[in-house]
C-alpha cells in the first residue's frame, strides 16, 4: 500500500461520516482547523489535506493510521513472504504494451510498482519496467505480457551486444529487437532472420545518432525474479 492509498482511504472515511450524518462538513472543518470550503473540495477530490492536518483530524476523531487500512489487505500483507526492502527497488511500470500493434507508451501506471533486485540495477540509468505485446517475429524469445526491464543509459544503448535485446522506437511504436554491426552500420535483427543477414533492416544512422532509435537495452524478467 502506498501513501496516496492511505490518504484516499482517509478521505473516503470522512465522506462516509458526513454522508451517514455522524458529523457535518462545517463541524468537521472546525474540528480540524480548516475552512469549510477547503474541506468541501477535499471531499470532492479537488484538494488534498496536508499530513499535519490529517494527523490532527485523526487525533480529533480518536483514530490511527491502521484504522484506515482494510483488514483483509493488512492480514494478507502480514502473512506473505517479502524480500528485504533494502535488497529491492520498486520500479515504475509503463502503461500499455510494447509491440508492433501498440502505440509507444508515454505514461506510467499510477498504482503499479515492480520489485527488482538492486544488484541488477547497478549502473543502470532511469530503469523502468514494461510489458511486451506478442510479436511473431521475436517468438519464442518472449511472448504476450512478459516483463521487460529497460536500461536507458547512454552506454547500454550505444554498446551493441549481439546477444542483447534492445527497445527500438520506430515511428509511433516500440519494437524489441537484436542489433548487429556490419562495416560500421547497425542492423535490426528479428529471431526469424538471425541466420539471414540479407533480411536485416539497416538503421539510417550511425554513432551517437543511434540514440534516436535505440531507447533502451532490454532484460527479460520473470515474476519469480529469475533473470535471463
Amino acid at each position: 500500500m502506498f501513501l496516496y492509498e492511505i490518504q484516499d482511504a482517509f478521505v473516503e472515511l470522512l465522506r462516509a461520516k458526513v454522508r451517514n450524518g455522524e458529523i457535518t462538513e462545517r463541524a468537521l472543518a472546525k474540528l480540524v482547523g480548516v475552512s469549510q470550503s477547503h474541506l468541501h473540495n477535499v471531499l470532492k477530490g479537488i484538494r488534498r489535506l496536508s499530513p499535519a492536518v490529517m494527523d490532527r483530524c485523526l487525533y480529533q476523531l480518536r483514530l490511527g493510521v491502521l484504522d484506515l487500512i482494510d483488514r483483509t489487505k493488512l492480514i494478507s500483507y502480514l502473512d506473505c513472504e517479502r524480500p528485504e526492502a533494502s535488497d529491492y527497488a520498486y520500479l515504475p511500470v509503463l502503461a500499455g504494451r510494447i509491440g508492433p500493434t501498440h502505440a509507444w507508451p508515454s505514461e506510467v501506471e499510477r498504482h503499479t510498482r515492480f520489485p527488482v533486485p538492486n544488484r541488477v540495477l547497478r549502473l543502470m540509468w532511469h530503469p523502468i519496467v514494461a510489458l511486451s505485446a506478442f510479436d511473431v517475429r521475436m517468438h519464442p524469445t518472449f511472448g504476450e505480457g512478459d516483463h521487460l526491464l529497460l536500461d536507458q543509459s547512454r552506454t547500454a544503448r550505444l554498446d551493441v551486444d549481439p546477444n542483447a535485446l534492445y527497445l527500438i522506437k520506430r515511428g509511433r511504436v516500440g519494437l524489441v529487437r537484436r542489433l548487429r554491426t556490419i562495416a560500421g552500420e547497425v542492423h535490426l535483427v528479428t529471431e526469424d532472420t538471425v541466420d539471414r543477414p540479407g533480411m536485416w533492416e539497416k538503421l539510417p544512422v550511425q554513432g551517437s545518432h543511434l540514440l534516436h532509435y535505440v531507447r533502451a537495452r532490454v532484460t527479460l524478467i520473470a515474476l519469480e525474479h529469475d533473470w535471463v
